[in-house]
């Protein structure tokens, strides 16, 4: 697809994971891949092109704001936008 944005969601919550992934891909122009945890998004950052990363910043391994300085520090950072994220109990 032409002028898509590839966006990484990376959040512990599976349920939230996919209801944003749908709501992106509903809008067009977004292609969406998913991690449940900071190691497997820095994994992913690092082997695959994003545009934006959407990150949680309460995930395991590598909570959000190591995995944003550890993909920016990598090698193989691919000048990604990062958005951090973090849930508000009201």
């Amino acid at each position: 697809m032409e002028n898509t944005v590839k966006i990484l969601i990376c959040d512990e919550s599976g349920d939230d994971r996919r209801a944003l992934g749908r709501k992106l891909r509903e809008l067009e122009h977004f292609e969406t891949d998913e991690a449940e945890n900071g190691e497997i998004a820095l994994l992913k950052l690092q082997s695959a092109y994003y545009d934006v990363a959407i990150v949680d910043l309460w995930l395991s391994k590598i909570d959000g704001i190591g995995l944003i300085r550890n993909a920016i520090k990598s090698a193989y950072n691919n000048s990604a936008a990062y958005i951090l994220t973090s849930p508000i109990n009201k």
